[in-house]
């Protein structure tokens, strides 16, 4: 959901002076030692690698194509899968341009979604060292930290999960790759359904819970560090390589080591897995069945993380009765 937050913090930070992201990749930073026990940690993990599968049951084939939420041109779609996108029957994607629109409509009628407008203000909510950390990550972005104290918990640690160089090139026009990859589709004529069905349902994954749980987050997500170059660039990196699940590992150890507190980092990305990738597989599931049975070839392009795993879309779908397998597209 970053192109989502991306999107939202140009509207209510419309001015940057940012470079291209960057970054240097944690893989390469990270000691030896501990990149490969995250690797042995997840070997055994189902679809661990791979960021194109094919699903088939009957007459029904569905390609599921991991993405990755940049603006950096490194990222492409591999000419298999744009072939399958251009000769689909339906695309899904996460949030279609239409149903971000609806949320950019949603969040200014709803302003309390983004902002507490009765609330103390987070700098009386956080501990002055906190605050101090916040304040200037938002003066960074342009943001007076009289506006960035009104603003909810939730929404301010989902916006520090979008590196600043990112928000700047969507600022610039820059298209996020799911919204590339959606424009494949539309300009092949194909139909094109957000898994997300509409604003509310997109944004609540970001800002439900209680007003202590998304302090937690936020007090977690300023400890860890805000997004930056180097977790573009890590991004990147282990997408191309086709290992989206190390990176999930490497941003939890980077984490940890910078908080010291695995337990408590370690309950946090447990939460997050929950609540961002199960959460919603299980409810994408069901609207990929029942429209795929309308549809023959289906192109399901998400975040890469929701493909492996136990709970991951692809494990969902041989339970469902699909023969899955890994497609060649690098």
């Amino acid at each position: 959901m970053r192109r989502l937050a991306a999107v939202v913090a140009f509207a209510i930070i419309p001015s940057f002076a940012f470079a291209a992201c960057q970054g240097e990749d944690w893989r390469k930073t990270l000691p030896p030692e501990t990149m490969q026990a995250i690797r042995a940690g997840i070997a055994d993990v189902p679809f661990s690698k791979g960021i194109a599968f094919e699903a088939v049951r009957g007459n029904t084939r569905l390609t599921l194509f991991g993405t990755v939420h940049t603006t950096h041109p490194a990222v492409f779609v591999p000419d298999e899968v744009a072939a399958r996108i251009r000769s689909a029957d339906l695309v899904f994607v996460e949030m279609d341009s239409e149903t971000e629109s609806e949320s950019q409509e949603y969040l200014a009628a709803n302003p309390s979604m983004m902002f507490d407008l009765d609330g103390p203000g987070l700098s009386a909510r956080l501990t002055a060292e906190e605050w101090e950390v916040l304040a200037e990550v938002f003066s960074g972005l342009g943001m007076p930290s009289e506006a960035a104290d009104g603003l909810r918990p939730g929404f301010a640690a989902m916006m520090l999960e979008v590196a600043p160089c990112e928000m700047s090139a969507v600022a610039s026009g820059v298209k996020m790759f799911d919204e590339r990859v959606e424009n494949v589709a539309r300009e092949a004529g194909a139909a094109v359904a957000g898994l997300d069905e509409n604003a509310e349902l997109a944004l609540a994954f970001f800002l439900d819970g209680s007003e202590e749980e998304q302090l937690e987050l936020l007090r977690l997500s300023l400890m860890a560090g805000a997004a930056d170059d180097d977790a573009v660039a890590t991004g990147i990196g282990t997408w191309i390589d086709e290992e989206p699940l190390v990176a999930w590992h490497v941003f939890r150890e980077r984490a940890a080591s910078r908080i010291g507190d695995a337990e408590a980092v370690a309950r946090l990305y447990r939460d997050l897995h929950d609540k961002l990738i199960v959460t919603r597989n299980e409810a994408w599931l069901a609207r990929i069945l029942s429209r795929s049975a309308e549809a023959q070839e289906v192109v399901i392009a998400v975040g890469a993380m929701h493909l492996p795993g136990d709970r991951g879309l692809l494990r969902l779908l041989e339970a469902e009765g699909f023969a899955v397998r890994r497609l060649a597209v690098f």
